[in-house]
């Protein structure tokens, strides 16, 4: 496509997008029941008005040219057109309105379910997604791979289930909603206890109401996401993407400062951050806060790391919009020291302060929701005289095993991982195997949930070689729990009297207490 071509889709962009932006407010005006799908498909068609309207400067401006030139952009604009395009033929009013020739006026009529609304406003985001991609925006800002919350690497993680965390999630969405809140909502517990289940759910959330910025997830060992190497510029690049407005301010940075990568974590986040939403504020004027959530800073691997992005979390100020950062950790030194000194400045909870009748409520959700799982999946590998019957395990054997896990939910994802590894055996002797042992005396709730999974490894082996099980158990798993970091199948293999091939036999029934990939790192589940 020819530089004109482009510079003639921009203007017809810019010009669909006006029309689709005052034909939503006289949707919204005269059609109540579809007020909030109308909202976001303003919102969506609102960015997009922002982020071609931006487009449209760099092509008028001194690097026009290269931009006319490339093909890549010029393909990301003829999508985005043709898509406004569809967008423009369901919306006008000619088609959309309904006659109503008793009373002698015409209504709108809204023609989109909000199934199509969604679909819709993904469309457009994948349009703008490819728009900043050409850009070269993410070309030139390294980021970390994995850390968003809807990363692949994220993908198969958790969220909370319906019905749970009802009153903690309430009280964040008002936190965010409120004008006069703290900036940084801290949310802490000990392992297991589910916050990066929490921070899914409420960047998940955020995402669909239209607000949150950018996601980090911590995670220690892995490239890229247990350190602040990349952790300044992998938000910019999600905000330039969330919030278009942002995305020419980051641009210009890169261009006239491109040193500011190598730049303090600081000077990075002031540059790349706070001033492209600074410059951006009269652009989304309608965004009344913007949500950046981090989870797991515990796993961030150096204190002065923790302490200093706590410090710059705190204290800056971003009136328009609204600056939310929700932060879940450990509540480990480092944490707890850095918030120390800047006193008032957060909100807090301790999630190990819920009262437990709540906790055990929504473990007993979690519980009940993934029996069903395993006893459909089991039912359907099986004949029929062995099929677990439809209220399997029974409301006792559920209440037993959510007083077992109270407060960690940790411990329920573990049992039900357990339960479900047919290396071991079917669910029922699974199942029993846990009940066994909740009369012994561990001393903990660290031994009640690795107990039994020591067990079956010991269950179908001869007597005497249970003492070498053990031993080859608390070398791998024992290796892992006091270095805190992940570490490879190679790596355990170098460890004395213990070979690959043990290391990969011992492997095969410990599923459901820890999480690897081929040639990567060996980690516990959280």
């Amino acid at each position: 496509m020819e530089g004109l071509g482009i510079a003639a889709n921009v203007i017809a962009v810019v010009d669909i997008s006006f029309r689709l932006a005052e034909w939503c407010v006289q949707y919204a005006y005269d059609v109540k029941n579809a007020r909030k799908d109308i909202e976001k498909l303003q919102r969506e068609v609102v960015n997009f008005q922002v982020a071609i309207g931006q487009v449209k400067s760099l092509i008028e401006g001194p690097g026009g040219q290269a931009l006319q030139a490339s093909r890549q952009l010029g393909s990301a604009i003829e999508d985005a057109r043709s898509a406004l395009k569809e967008l423009e033929r369901k919306l006008q009013p000619s088609t959309g309105r309904k006659a109503m020739s008793r009373v002698g006026w015409r209504a709108l009529k809204w023609p989109f379910s909000s199934k199509a609304v969604e679909e819709t406003i993904q469309h457009l985001a994948r349009s703008r997604d490819n728009i900043s991609f050409a850009l070269n925006t993410d070309h030139v800002l390294p980021v970390a791979a994995g850390a968003a919350f809807d990363s692949h690497a994220e993908e198969h993680n958790p969220t909370c289930l319906p019905d749970t965390r009802v009153e903690l999630l309430d009280d964040i969405a008002r936190w965010i909603d409120d004008p006069d809140a703290k900036p940084v909502f801290w949310l802490n517990g000990k392992a297991g206890t589910g916050k990066s289940t929490i921070s899914r759910t409420v960047a998940q959330l955020r995402h669909s109401h239209g607000d949150l910025g950018a996601s980090f997830f911590f995670k220690r060992g892995e490239p890229d996401r247990g350190s602040l190497d990349l952790f300044v510029p992998t938000l910019a690049s999600q905000l330039a993407q969330s919030v278009p407005a942002t995305a020419l301010a980051i641009k210009n940075t890169i261009d006239t400062y491109p040193a500011i990568i190598g730049k303090g974590v600081r000077e990075q986040f002031d540059k790349l951050v706070r001033e492209p939403l600074s410059k951006a504020s009269e652009a989304i004027a309608t965004l009344s806060s913007l949500v950046i959530i981090i989870d797991a800073l515990d796993e961030c691997e150096q204190d002065k790391d923790i302490k200093l992005l706590i410090s710059i979390l705190t204290n800056t100020q971003i009136l328009r919009p609204r600056l939310r950062v929700f932060l879940t950790s450990r509540p480990e030194l480092p944490i707890r020291l850095g918030f120390s000194k800047v006193k008032g400045t957060y909100k807090d909870l301790i999630l190990d302060q819920i009262p437990a009748q709540t906790v055990g409520h929504d473990i007993s959700v979690f519980l009940a929701d993934e029996f069903r799982r395993i006893r459909d999946d089991f039912n359907i590998t099986v004949g029929d005289e062995r099929k677990l019957p439809s209220d399997w395990p029974g409301q006792q054997t559920l209440q037993t095993l959510t007083r077992m896990a109270v407060p960690l939910f940790i411990f329920a994802a573990t049992v039900c991982r357990f339960i479900d590894d047919r290396n071991c055996g079917s669910p029922p002797m699974q199942l029993q195997e846990v009940l066994n042992h909740r009369h012994k005396n561990y001393g903990s709730q660290l031994g009640l949930t690795y107990g039994p999974v020591l067990s079956s490894q010991l269950i179908k082996a001869p007597k005497d070689k249970h003492e070498q099980i053990v031993r080859d158990f608390k070398a791998i798993v024992g290796s892992i729990v006091v270095l805190g970091s992940p570490l490879s199948v190679a790596a355990i293999s170098q460890l004395p009297d213990i070979s690959r091939e043990i290391v990969d036999i011992r492997l095969d029934t410990l599923h459901s207490v820890l999480r690897w990939k081929m040639r990567k790192a060996l980690k516990f589940h959280q």
